[in-house]
């Protein structure tokens, strides 16, 4: 499987190709020599790419808006000086830009901001929740290609995982009689003070356990610990699972990316969520 391309524009990471069949802004630092809309609209045409992802911050979104661009998803105060992060989309098929399961994606939300929403989480025991380390990551490569059969990123890869480790991505792990058993991470963004709360995965067998809630209780307070002040998701909007656990955990619903990531298998919409963390 060929994974997509991390690159610069300037000072401005992207990732793109195929798997995904998008250009992702994934940092915008404003480069006054540098025209990075039209550079990614150039990648655009010179791959046929159907849909453009931009992470920017509101105080830069008008030149994005010159271009074309509209927003799907908004973090309040999510930069250090108090400033929006949007999530802008441009899209280059129409099909692409048609909302898939959107039926289905407005229940969920829905049930998720139910009043009446359960937040009681069940207990850990007998199960041992701790960070993980870089011994953890064949272990955790592993569970990824269990319960993944597509993923936009390469978490499949034992080396991958290290060099993540390494860099700014915490893992976390909980195990059953010294076996993995479930799993999710921290994506640190030292730029901005936030964090997503991403790459959740549990075995099938041990499934609706409320194992995701207690992976993510653990990730804030680790986070919270490190000075960062905003977490976020961006999860499958057909994954009632992973919504509610969010929703049950005082996250905002920050709204919907259209038809943006390709994952188990397919092409799907993501909704983002969002906490301001204590």
């Amino acid at each position: 499987m060929t994974y997509d391309t991390l690159s610069w524009i300037g000072s401005s990471l992207i990732q793109h190709g195929k798997m995904n069949d998008r250009v992702y802004l994934m940092k915008y630092k404003p480069d006054h020599a540098t025209d990075v809309p039209g550079k990614i609209e150039a990648l655009v045409a010179e791959h046929g790419y159907t849909k453009v992802f931009a992470k920017v911050a509101a105080k830069y979104a008008a030149l994005f808006h010159e271009h074309g661009y509209v927003p799907e998803a908004t973090l309040p105060d999510y930069f250090p000086d108090g400033d929006t992060c949007l999530f802008l989309a441009k899209y280059f098929d129409d099909k692409r830009a048609c909302q898939t399961h959107a039926d289905r994606i407005a229940d969920i939300i829905a049930l998720c901001r139910n009043p009446e929403l359960s937040k009681d989480i069940k207990h850990l025991a007998p199960y041992i929740l701790r960070k993980a380390d870089s011994r953890d990551a064949a272990a955790l490569a592993a569970l990824y290609k269990e319960v993944f059969a597509t993923y936009p990123f390469p978490i499949t890869d034992p080396a991958y995982i290290q060099q993540t480790m390494e860099t700014n991505i915490d893992y976390f792990l909980i195990e059953a009689d010294s076996r993995l058993i479930a799993a999710a991470s921290s994506e640190k963004d030292l730029d901005a003070n936030a964090v997503e709360m991403t790459d959740f995965a549990t075995l099938p067998d041990y499934r609706r356990k409320g194992l995701a809630n207690h992976l993510l209780k653990a990730m804030e307070a680790d986070m919270t610990s490190q000075g960062l002040k905003t977490a976020f998701t961006i999860a499958r909007a057909v994954s009632a699972g992973m919504n509610l656990t969010f929703a049950k955990n005082d996250y905002g619903f920050a709204g919907t990316l259209v038809n943006n990531t390709y994952i188990a298998g397919a092409i799907e919409s993501m909704n983002v969520w969002y906490k301001p963390l204590p």
